[in-house]
Formats: C-alpha cells, structure tokens, sequence
C-alpha cells in the first residue's frame, strides 16, 4: 500500500543513534549603549522613547503599574478609555467596607489624585477594619 507515495508495507530504516557533539563557545555581543538601560544615566529613556512612536501612549509610570503591578479585568481592554480607568475616591457608597475598597484599588490611581482624597480613603479602610484589639 502508498500513502503520498511512500509505500507503507517496508519498515522505515531506523533511524541514526544520537551522537552528542560539543556546543561552540558563545562569545555575546554587547548592546549599544543606546539601547543598553544598564549603563544609562537613565534607564527610561529607552523606554520613554519607544512610547512616543505610539500616537496617545499612556504614561510611563501608568504603564509601569499595568506591567507589573495590575492585571486589568478582562473587559476592560474593551472600554474606549482604556487604559485610563481609574478608581472614584470621591465617590462616598452608603456602606463602605472591605470588599469596597478592594474593588477600588483593582484600578491604577490616577496621578494627579490629591493627597487628602487618598488620605480620606485610608481613613475609611481604617474605619471598617475597626479598632485593634489586644487579645
């Protein structure tokens, strides 16, 4: 029998046994120094630089928090002002608890959030942990 005309009947040769040979030794090529952040005097410039080729980029700092320190929901890759969904610190809910302000800090804030807004959300969280007890 012929499949893709190989004929099938007759057993395939077995095949060469492996044979380890030694690897060359790597010699690396060092980056450019442009394109090196190790040995710049600012390692974001490289960075900075490459955002800028994006026509509306986002911040490199709120780029830095989506990398690496939140994971969007998925739904929100979606929304038209991606990547600029920040939590509403003003926003005062009739309960405020614990799962609240988890939900609000599921978002990178803002930049420019003023500093007695972000001290009102602490003093909140404060107040629904409660007082700590001595056991």
């Amino acid at each position: 029998m012929a499949i893709y005309g190989d004929v099938a009947s007759e057993l395939p040769s077995p095949p060469p046994s492996y044979v380890p040979s030694v690897l060359p030794p790597l010699s690396p090529t060092p980056l450019s120094p442009v394109l090196d952040p190790a040995n710049s005097g600012d390692p974001t410039t490289l960075t900075r630089n490459l955002l800028s080729l994006i026509p509306s980029s986002p911040p490199l700092p709120l780029v830095i928090r989506l990398m690496f320190c939140l994971k969007p929901v998925n739904d929100d890759w979606d929304l038209p002002e991606f990547p600029y969904l920040h939590p509403d610190f003003n926003e005062d809910p009739i309960e405020f608890d614990l799962d609240y302000a988890y939900q609000l800090t599921s978002q990178p804030v803002a930049d420019d959030i003023p500093l007695d807004v972000l001290q009102r959300f602490v003093d909140r969280v404060a107040d629904a942990i409660g007082p700590k007890v001595r056991d």
